[in-house]
């Protein structure tokens, strides 16, 4: 056997040592294998690849590849990360089935994602050691941070003169990407058959022509040069680990004659069957076993330790000034009422997009910084009258993002667009397929608890006779009776991309006006209002702009987001709340005569900021007086102000471009993060901080108590 048995232990389904290599022999595990060269040089073997890893390379062995490691330098140290990737379907579908390919040993691009993988490497190993109280989650953490990395930076590979190559055409593609992989693994799994390019190109509903011409682009070869790849690979285990005879091999993997075979097999490995079994039968793991060089223990430890990069924060310490409105705090204070989130809707207006790899990066960042309960979103209104259960595999990636990141779907139907589609009648059916669909795909628990709506702006007949099948389905399964509402208005308001939003945001959200927002809201402005006038800021409501900008609405959540549970005090222009032992306070400049501005649809934005400057021209000044302080916290404080937090503001002051470079766009992202300053405060019974704020800013002070170990 060429296999090996990877053992793991305290209940990890992950193996990470470090160790010095003279020679580990030809084999293979169900495990992907990350290899982090730390000191020295190695030659490695990957099926028919060799290579030669210099120190600093990372490199995949994808589960079930041939591979060998022979000393080149004296001495090496090198990194093992194995993950049994079985374990981790649950947070992608698919991570037992991509290929991961990182190619640093040739390529110096993609750097910061490479520098990631190592430092996830480095965090895991370290934990391992040190075996800290509640270490294992902590790995578990890190490694599933470590996996999305790979997902989203590593998957895409292509093949150039026989290198392996991080680079593919259908990047970002998701559609494409997986069709790919739907392909490739049908391949795989059935290597030793007839495998048809007329059978496959019926099942993907594209033409043969355009089927070899995905993999061309998308894997870097043909169709048959894929299907004779994948049974030469596999037919080298047969070469190595067993005593079949080459003839017999040469059925065994589906070839015709042993001529085509010997063909096909020269042009990957560069030698006939017969020849590498010859050089390479003796050299696996069956034959030798692994042999090490010495390499002092305490000695590796410290080298990985000094690859551990750890950021450091600047504290700043602000200034006193004049004092106006005073806000009283008592930290013993208990909470009056439960502050509640008004904000859990999310929508997602237009399915297509949400199955883009970029929405979902979009999604679960949102999801990390802000927290939404629900997303709202349509996947029936692209389904025909002549589908498929298998047209509902397109939402799996989607779904499964939403799975991880805790965020519901509610599954929205448009009565008008279902009449003019005709499907009336058919929709209940689809409906219950569509359910069963889900619940075996991603469980009656998880599925259970998803929502369904029903939107319209007319009841008739029809109408009555679609809600109460559709009642009768949902009920069938034990889920929640349907909601009726009116179709979503996804207006358009030039202030909406503006300054102006977070502040609108936070006031009527504290104020409890959440009839504004409840329905409204988007991640990502809609490419139909973008096509419309062509620019990056077109007044829609997505949080962030089509082309991943964060607006200041983003931040004004995001703000938001960071209140704690009980209201501890509320007041004009601010809310003070707590959670456990920590306190947050959110103060805004704002003036509620400055919400119907952002009603009116037609209005110019000229126009706009000049009325909305007329109601709100003065700075507010706050007194933030801390009361019954009985521990040492740390402060942090964010503000959202004309040069921090304001995306719009860096895009007027470039002179508004119709396009901006990546760099460009990269330097909007990283000002445009609300100002965060840090400081402290010891145990006192009371204590003054001072608060300024212009015209429609906003600031969070947070109070996170100090523990000590």
């Amino acid at each position: 056997m060429l296999k090996e048995c990877i053992e793991y232990s305290d209940g990890l389904a992950i193996r990470v040592f470090s160790s010095s290599i003279n020679e580990y022999p030809i084999h293979m595990h169900d495990e992907l294998e990350i290899i982090y060269v730390i000191e020295g040089e190695i030659n490695l073997k990957d099926t028919f690849h060799s290579y030669t890893l210099e120190q600093g390379d990372v490199y995949f062995i994808n589960g079930g590849d041939l591979h060998s490691i022979y000393k080149k330098s004296d001495s090496n140290l090198i990194l093992f990360l194995q993950i049994d990737l079985e374990n981790y379907k649950k947070y992608h579908p698919y991570v037992d089935k991509i290929i991961y390919i990182c190619d640093s040993y040739y390529n110096k691009a993609h750097r910061e994602e490479i520098e990631r993988i190592k430092q996830y490497l480095i965090k895991i190993m370290l934990e391992v050691l040190n075996k800290e109280e509640g270490y294992r989650k902590k790995v578990e953490a890190l490694v599933i941070s470590c996996l999305l990395n790979l997902i989203n930076d590593f998957q895409y590979y292509s093949m150039d003169d026989k290198k392996l190559k991080n680079e593919n055409k259908y990047k970002g593609d998701h559609f494409q990407i997986q069709r790919i992989h739907r392909i490739t693994d049908y391949i795989y799994s059935n290597y030793n058959k007839k495998i048809s390019l007329e059978q496959i190109s019926k099942e993907e509903h594209i033409s043969k022509y355009y089927l070899t011409r995905l993999l061309k682009y998308g894997v870097g070869y043909g169709f048959q040069d894929t299907v004779n790849l994948v049974r030469v690979e596999l037919s080298e285990k047969l070469l190595l680990g067993t005593e079949m005879t080459i003839e017999d091999i040469v059925h065994e993997c589906g070839f015709s004659s042993y001529r085509y075979y010997t063909k096909h097999f020269k042009k990957f490995f560069g030698i006939t069957p017969s020849e590498h079994r010859k050089k390479f039968k003796d050299k696996t793991i069956r034959v030798k076993k692994i042999k090490y060089l010495d390499y002092d223990k305490e000695k590796a430890v410290k080298k990985i330790k000094n690859l551990l990069k750890i950021p450091k924060e600047k504290q700043n310490v602000y200034s006193f000034e004049g004092v106006f409105n005073i806000i009283e705090i008592d930290f013993t204070n208990k909470g009056t009422k439960k502050f509640e989130h008004y904000w859990n809707y999310l929508n997602l207006p237009n399915i297509y997009q949400g199955l883009t790899l970029e929405y979902q990066k979009y999604l679960e960042k949102f999801q990390e910084d802000i927290g939404f309960k629900y997303i709202r979103l349509n996947p029936l209104d692209c389904i025909e009258r002549n589908y498929t259960p298998e047209n509902f595999d397109c939402f799996n990636q989607l779904f499964n993002t939403c799975n991880r990141i805790r965020i519901t779907p509610i599954i929205t139907m448009n009565y008008e667009k279902i009449v003019t589609n005709g499907l009336v009648n058919e929709l209940p059916y689809i409906l219950n397929n569509f359910i069963l669909y889900c619940m075996n795909k991603y469980g009656y628990e998880s599925v259970k608890n998803w929502k369904f709506e029903l939107h319209s702006n007319v009841k008739d007949n029809k109408y009555n006779y679609l809600i109460s099948e559709i009642n009768k389905i949902i009920k069938s399964y034990k889920m929640t009776t349907p909601k009726e509402k009116n179709v979503m208005n996804y207006s358009l308001n030039s202030l909406y991309d503006t300054e102006f939003m977070a502040s609108f945001i936070v006031h009527n959200l504290v104020k409890s006006n959440k009839d504004k927002f409840k329905d409204n809201i988007m991640l990502i402005d809609s490419f139909h209002d973008y096509s419309r006038n062509h620019s990056f800021f077109h007044g829609g409501l997505g949080l962030i702009t089509l082309n991943g900008l964060r607006k200041s609405s983003y931040y004004g959540f995001y703000l938001l987001s960071k209140l704690g549970d009980e209201i501890i005090a509320k007041g004009d222009g601010y809310v003070a709340t707590k959670n456990n032992d920590s306190i947050q306070i959110l103060i805004y400049n704002y003036d509620e005569l400055c919400n119907n501005l952002f009603i009116d649809e037609k209005i110019e934005l000229k126009v706009a900021k000049k009325q909305l400057h007329d109601i709100l021209n003065t700075k507010k000044e706050f007194i933030l007086r801390l009361m019954n302080i009985g521990n040492k916290y740390i402060i942090k404080r964010y503000k959202l102000d004309i040069e921090n937090g304001f995306v719009y503001k860096h895009w007027e002051n470039m002179g508004c471009p119709q396009s901006i470079s990546k760099e460009n766009e990269e330097l909007i992202q990283r000002t445009s993060f609300p100002k965060i300053t840090f400081s402290h405060i010891e145990q006192k019974s009371y204590y003054d901080l001072h608060i300024t704020l212009e015209p429609f800013n906003v600031e969070l002070i947070t109070f996170e108590k100090m523990s000590y170990k």
